[in-house]
């Protein structure tokens, strides 16, 4: 398969394989360090904010939550429900010869 790759979609592979080159080579303890040094540091910040600002963080982090959401939903108006059925003569004159039929289709989403 000769496709070419979007410049954006290559640098995140190309990031993604470089932390994982960088995290195998670094031992379980440095890592824990490094865990732990932003922990705190992100602890210190979220205590130091006032309720206001507080609020600000979390609708926020609701909204970037629900977009992501979305992103990972697909597009219920951009699916096409397609049933393959055997031809035919009533189908072949409802749809122009045609082998896919989605009259009378039910379904139901499940969430």
């Amino acid at each position: 398969m000769n496709t070419v790759e979007e410049p954006i979609a290559k640098r995140r592979r190309i990031t993604k394989k470089r932390k994982a080159r960088w995290l195998a080579r670094q031992s379980q303890e440095s890592l824990d360090r490094i865990r732990a040094v932003d922990a705190a540091a992100y602890r210190r910040r979220i205590e130091a904010e006032t309720p206001a600002q507080s609020q600000v963080r979390r609708e926020r982090d609701a909204a970037t939550h629900s977009r992501c959401i979305e992103r990972q939903t697909p597009d219920k108006l951009k699916l096409a429900v397609k049933i393959y059925t055997k031809t035919s003569e009533v189908q072949g004159k409802l749809l122009s010869n045609e082998k896919y039929f989605t009259r009378n289709v039910v379904y139901q989403e499940v969430f």
